[in-house]
């Protein structure tokens, strides 16, 4: 009897043991780790819950029934995505063809290569410049709205206008006391005074904002090769992350595209170096692409998961395919939903617009020249949204340094870095961002697929914000 309740014991261990393991791997986003690695290829499994409306325990049900089936196959799990309905594994080309047949199971498709759009090429710059505004910066003009002063609102207003005609009324009373003469010169001025202030006229309400606008309190996540984390112009803005590509939580750069993207949109303005187009927006890094710019589909979408599990704001991805994926379009659709802005370089190709800039949710950024000419390898189609700098720009490199790069993956953080800024204006909602980002945008009267809405212009939007704001008040 001993020995019975012994094996009894032994099987409920090894039971306890096993639901462990499946809880584990259908609840994190993690790599789940397998004891022997496989030549097989890598799927992405899209999901199924039972009902028309499934809720978050349904999948979550699913998940565990379908990790149970691919270790059955003898497949290796890579990742359960924690906000996707979704798993990517490791599993032969014939279990893949018997999962596929499985009723959870709305699509399974092999797991696709993603890249920087250029092969990354820097000019280095000798020394650290005193430090200035690029080219490319400047021409958003986001140093203008750095330097602004918002608009107070309209009890504030109010407050301007009640505070200026008490000092008029008293001033002329103490004059009048003695100069009577003067009392309808006063009442005149006061009157006039009113008529000016209450329509919410700009000289009266504007009001000084001390820190200026330059993004601060806005997350911003890099979907990239990392970044150089001691970057005397990125440190500062530098929040964390997590390295796709390795397996851990530092998402140093390896190759260099990544530090150059950061610089052009937060480059702090500390003195040294160069100033990006929201130099107080808070960057996190997620290491997606390795040291020869390659990476897969299926780290893009880890990516996107954990951004939308740190409730980042804006998503920069400067990469693409020129390939659509069912499990990439997925995960767009989730990051949109979540109420993420997406902007993503269009590409360098001359061809048709990469994705996952071509899906109608993300923000598709070309490239253009300082003499305002598309530049020449920039990817064009319907799907382009907006366009921004991408030649010789100046921005941070490996080792605290600064170089010269070309390409659309430095347009993109200008638009993302405009977008920060008008984020960090007062707006939340983030297609409402995007809304003014497009009717603000300076049309350069070129073809539509060439330019899309136009050159962003962060001026122009933020005087937009300004002229929509005063024309809601009553």
């Amino acid at each position: 009897m001993l020995a019975g309740m012994m094996g009894h014991a032994k099987n409920s261990i090894v039971a306890i043991s096993g639901f462990l393991l499946l809880f584990l791997l259908a609840f994190s986003a993690w790599p789940a780790q397998a004891a022997q690695s496989t030549g097989d290829p890598t799927y992405l499994i899209g999901l199924r819950a039972a009902g028309s409306a499934p809720t978050a325990q349904s999948l979550s049900g699913v998940k565990r029934a379908v990790v149970r089936e691919l270790l059955r196959e003898g497949g290796q799990i890579k990742v359960v995505y924690s906000r996707l309905a979704l798993i990517a594994a490791r599993l032969s080309p014939e279990a893949a063809r018997r999962l596929a047949q499985d009723p959870r199971v709305r699509y399974l498709v092999p797991d696709g290569p993603i890249a920087a759009p250029e092969r990354f090429s820097l000019q280095p710059i000798a020394g650290s410049p005193v430090e200035f505004y690029p080219w490319g910066v400047e021409r958003v003009h986001a140093p203008e709205v750095q330097r602004a002063q918002p608009v107070v609102q309209q009890a504030g207003q109010a407050g301007w206008v009640v505070l200026l005609m008490l000092l008029i009324t008293g001033g002329g009373w103490l004059l009048t006391r003695r100069r009577r003469y003067f009392d309808r010169a006063w009442l005149g001025l006061g009157l006039i005074v009113m008529l000016l202030a209450l329509p919410g006229c700009s000289w009266v309400a504007l009001w000084p904002h001390p820190a200026g606008i330059s993004g601060q309190g806005v997350n911003v996540a890099l979907l990239d090769t990392g970044i150089d984390t001691s970057h005397p112009d990125l440190s500062a803005n530098y929040q964390g992350g997590y390295d796709f590509v390795n397996n851990d939580p530092d998402p140093q750069d390896d190759n260099g595209h990544g530090t150059a993207v950061a610089g052009v949109l937060a480059a702090a303005e500390n003195g040294v170096g160069i100033i990006g187009v929201a130099p107080r927006a808070r960057l996190w890094e997620l290491k997606i692409l390795d040291a020869n710019e390659e990476g897969s589909i299926s780290d893009l979408l880890r990516g996107l998961d954990w951004a939308i599990a740190h409730h980042v704001q804006i998503v920069n991805m400067s990469l693409g395919t020129p390939d659509d994926n069912p499990a990439l379009r997925e995960g767009i659709e989730a990051t949109a939903r979540a109420g993420i802005l997406m902007i993503a370089a269009a590409g360098n190709k001359g061809e048709s617009v990469f994705f996952p800039a071509a899906y109608p949710q993300v923000i598709a950024v070309a490239a253009s020249d300082r003499a305002n000419h598309i530049a020449w390898f920039s990817n064009q189609g319907p799907e382009v949204e907006l366009t921004a700098p991408g030649t010789k720009i100046i921005s941070t490199a490996l080792h605290g340094k600064y170089g010269v790069v070309n390409g659309t993956s430095f347009a993109a953080p200008h638009v993302a870095g405009v977008a920060a800024l008008l984020f960090s204006a007062g707006l939340s909602d983030p297609q409402a961002v995007r809304r003014l980002l497009d009717s603000s945008a300076d049309d350069l009267g070129l073809a539509r697929q060439a330019q899309g809405y136009g050159l962003v212009d962060a001026e122009r939007a933020y005087r937009l914000l300004l002229l929509r704001n005063q024309a809601r008040r009553p």
